[in-house]
């Protein structure tokens, strides 16, 4: 969705030289289908509009840059704000507010290169510590290392400040006490606190320790609370190296401090006891990834710690309070493609929202500002064997902005920039943005069609041309209300089985876990699950009831499934003598089919018993056999059936018991396409909807003075690969209320053979257009979710039957 907003003109100049965005390909390449392409002018949001607090900040969130080669920038906080929902405020590619400035008194010969910060406890004043160092230019011209800068260099102690983030004053505190060493400043357990390791040279070489200060509000001085011997051992596997040797930390429960060093160590503080002790890990250390910042401890959802690291979010699952060792990290999602270009921090906002920043710090583009991407999104975790697990990635919005580094050139490679931190806090601010109600208008399903420019990198023509063949597919938000759940069939053996899906927010629920069945039954049929034979049992769905009829006369009984319940019945019912070849429901009727069209029985649910009903037809031999390739409900008391042989279909029409010949389109190639409906098939609005290998195929069917035929089809390609093929497929539509726009399908289809079948679930999202004649026709398909789970099952499955209640 392009925002409302964006600078026009000179940006569009500036951003023809901008190379940060022209490559698409590598958001389908690096990054999940959760993950959204987006660029300047371009934003993700997948919020409703109605949603409480939307257009009034609740967060503000300060961003700390750096940039040591431009005169008298030193340290700047940039400032977005955030709503209750995670809307960020404000449009696309707009300039971050420029918060406060941050400056050594000597100015004209020193800087600040660095800075930490964390909230002080009172949630108004941040603590900041700036790493104080001469200037470059200082630097050039006192080479003599007397005097100057070199003196300086030597005796500069870290810079401490207290920063009021109402009315912006600063207040100086006294300065951290060594000059060298690494330092990250940590708020916990209703105090401040400064984590550092110091070098110190000696004869046998350097030794080095790990201290923790304490911010003593009595005295305004700094207390040593812990100082120990830190065994820095240089890994022998460590692709993330560079940078200081603390390299971040987490704060857990607000009482235990988690430290990660370069070495891919760990070491635990706890503010209670103030012991410091080194975390246990596994052997394999070269599997660990070091914090960079500030981590994001989630307690209330999983017990999670979320960063960023080359542009993919990791989480540690990690509690002090057990003997358990801490993991290797899960890796969750890639929030950017961006690996070597840039990095970023993650921020804890509420309950299971979480707020990243990145930046493109390492390799500048062409333009004079840097990039900001923030994406606020929320994480669906869900209970398995050992733990909670992350299973989804939500995203709500997705915006790129800029940021201002006071330079009036693109900068280069040695521009030493450096984004520093990113501290929220809590805005009580009650003003109104005046852009979201801009943006309400324009919500985010922009589809993601690519499209071939002149001035198109080769990697994404290349990607382009062999598209057909990726997996790659990029969701979009579900603009309609859907079903909680949704339920499918699947058939193994002499049994068969019926499993739930729950969705949340139009999201699947399901991902990455094992299925387990909520009912199952006896089916039984001569041999296994054959999937070019006839069908051996029928599924209709009616009410919350789910009958289960066997197509052999055989087996006179048939099941009653009550869903809600959990329960089910074996009903002896009186039955002909013939094998039915369909089942469906038309209207409030149970009917089936034998191998005729003369051979129609109606299910009499109060005497369980098949009632034969006699019906004509004008043009039609009725006694003639017939293959049923597929059939659907057209209401009304009637039904249409596809039959393979003849290339036809026929309505039956059970108010005036009459069979119709279903006309195609004159000189239409598809009048000779064998079998037109495959299975169980959809009418709505005008339409009847089928599923192909890959694909949903959509036909508008007319009546004109009691005559019926079908308008040449609607193909709609899903994008997603994981789709096939129809005979493993079942579709159901599952919207929760009048469909006006749009239609919501869940499709799944099930691997049959193996002991552990990948179970692919998709909600797919169908654009309506209404026609003259008062149907809607669709118009375009997406997704709006995928998920693959597994079914643990010995032999083949045949999952062919999906509803919902």
């Amino acid at each position: 969705m392009a925002a409302p907003g964006g600078r026009g003109g000179a940006a569009e100049e500036e951003e023809e030289g901008c190379d940060l965005f022209q490559c698409f390909c590598k958001w389908r390449k690096r990054c999940s289908p959760r993950i959204p392409r987006v660029s300047p002018g371009r934003d993700y949001v997948c919020i409703s509009s109605d949603a409480s607090g939307d257009s009034t900040p609740k967060w503000s969130v300060l961003v700390g840059c750096t940039s040591i080669y431009e005169p008298f920038h030193n340290l700047r906080t940039h400032r977005f704000r955030v709503s209750d929902s995670g809307r960020v405020m404000g449009c696309s590619d707009d300039m971050l507010e420029r918060f406060r400035g941050v400056s050594p008194h000597d100015d004209e010969h020193t800087v600040f290169s660095s800075a930490t910060a964390a909230m002080a406890p009172n949630s108004r004043n941040m603590c900041i510590i700036c790493a104080h160092s001469p200037s470059f230019d200082q630097r050039s011209t006192d080479t003599s290392g007397g005097g100057g800068g070199g003196g300086q260099d030597i005796g500069l102690l870290p810079k401490v400040f207290f920063m009021d983030c109402v009315d912006k004053s600063l207040t100086v505190l006294p300065p951290i006490p060594f000059p060298h060493g690494s330092y990250q400043s940590v708020s916990a357990h209703g105090e401040l606190w400064t984590l550092a390791t110091v070098e110190d040279p000696g004869p046998s070489g350097v030794k080095r320790r790990l201290l923790v200060y304490r911010l003593d509000g009595t005295s305004n001085s700094w207390a040593k609370i812990s100082d120990i011997d830190f065994p820095y051992r240089r890994p022998s596997v460590n692709i993330f190296c560079g940078g200081p040797l603390l390299q971040g930390y987490a704060v857990i429960s607000d009482r235990f401090i988690l430290m990660s060093f370069i070495d891919l160590s760990f070491f635990c503080f706890d503010c209670v006891s103030s012991s410091l002790t080194r975390v246990t890990t596994e052997d394999e250390t070269f599997q660990y990834v070091p914090i960079r910042g500030r981590a994001a401890h989630v307690a209330h959802n999983d017990n999670g710690i979320y960063f960023i690291e080359r542009g993919t979010l990791f989480r540690y699952n990690y509690s002090p309070e057990s003997n358990k060792p801490l993991k290797p990290p899960e890796v969750i999602d890639a929030i950017c493609p961006y690996r070597k270009e840039g990095y970023g921090f993650v921020i804890h906002l509420r309950n299971d929202i979480l707020c990243a920043v990145w930046m493109n710090m390492n390799i500048p583009c062409k333009c004079a500002t840097r990039h900001v991407l923030i994406t606020t999104f929320r994480i669906e975790c869900q209970l398995d064997k050992d733990d909670f697990e992350p299973k989804v990635l939500e995203v709500l919005h997705s915006t790129c902005r800029r940021i201002g580094m006071l330079r009036s050139k693109a900068p280069e490679h040695e521009s030493y920039d450096r984004l520093c931190f990113i501290q929220e806090y809590l805005d009580d601010s009650s003003e109104i943005d005046p852009s979201i109600a801009l943006m309400m208008g324009a919500r985010s399903s922009y589809s993601e069609a690519d499209e071939v420019d002149p001035k198109m990198l080769l990697c994404c023509r290349e990607f382009l041309s062999i598209r057909e063949l990726s997996s790659c597919v990029v969701l979009e938000e579900c603009r309609v209300m859907v079903k909680s759940e949704f339920y499918f069939i699947c058939q193994s053996g002499q049994h068969t089985y019926l499993y739930k899906i729950s969705t949340a927010r139009g999201k699947l629920t399901c991902h990455e876990t094992i299925l387990e069945a909520e009912h199952s039954l006896e089916t039984i049929r001569n041999g296994d699950v054959g999937i070019d034979d006839p069908p051996a049992w029928h599924f209709v769905n009616y009410g919350v009831k789910l009958y289960v009829i066997p197509s052999v006369p055989q087996y006179n009984h048939y099941y009653e499934v009550d869903v809600y319940r959990n329960s089910s019945l074996i009903l002896e019912s009186k039955r002909p003598s013939i094998c039915f070849s369909a089942v469906c429901r038309v209207g409030q009727r149970i009917v089936a089919l034998g191998d005729t069209l003369e051979a129609v029985y109606i299910l009499d649910l109060q005497n369980v018993e098949w009632v034969f009903c006699k019906t004509s037809s004008t043009f039609l031999d009725l006694r003639k056999e017939i293959k049923i390739s597929g059939f659907v409900d057209l209401g009304n008391d009637s039904m249409m059936i596809s039959e393979v042989d003849a290339c036809e279909c026929f309505i039956l029409d059970l108010k005036k018991k009459q069979w119709f010949v279903v006309e195609p389109p004159n000189g239409d190639i598809w009048q000779y396409c064998v079998g037109l409906l495959s299975g169980i098939c959809m009418f709505i609005e005008g339409f009847i909807y089928t599923c192909s290998d890959g694909e949903m195929v959509a036909y508008e069917l007319i009546e004109k003075d009691g005559l019926y035929h079908w308008d040449a089809p609607v193909i709609m390609r899903l994008p997603w690969k994981k789709f096939s093929n129809r005979k493993f497929m079942a579709f159901c539509p599952i919207c929760k209320d009048v469909i006006h726009d749009d239609i919501a399908f869940s499709i799944v289809e099930a691997r049959p053979f193996g002991s552990s079948h990948t179970v692919a679930t998709t909600i797919v999202q169908v654009k309506l257009q209404e026609t003259t004649r008062g149907s809607k026709r669709p118009v375009g398909i997406a997704h709006a979710d995928i998920s693959t789970s597994s079914i643990e099952q010995n032999g083949w499955i045949l999952s062919n039957y999906a509803f919902t209640l």
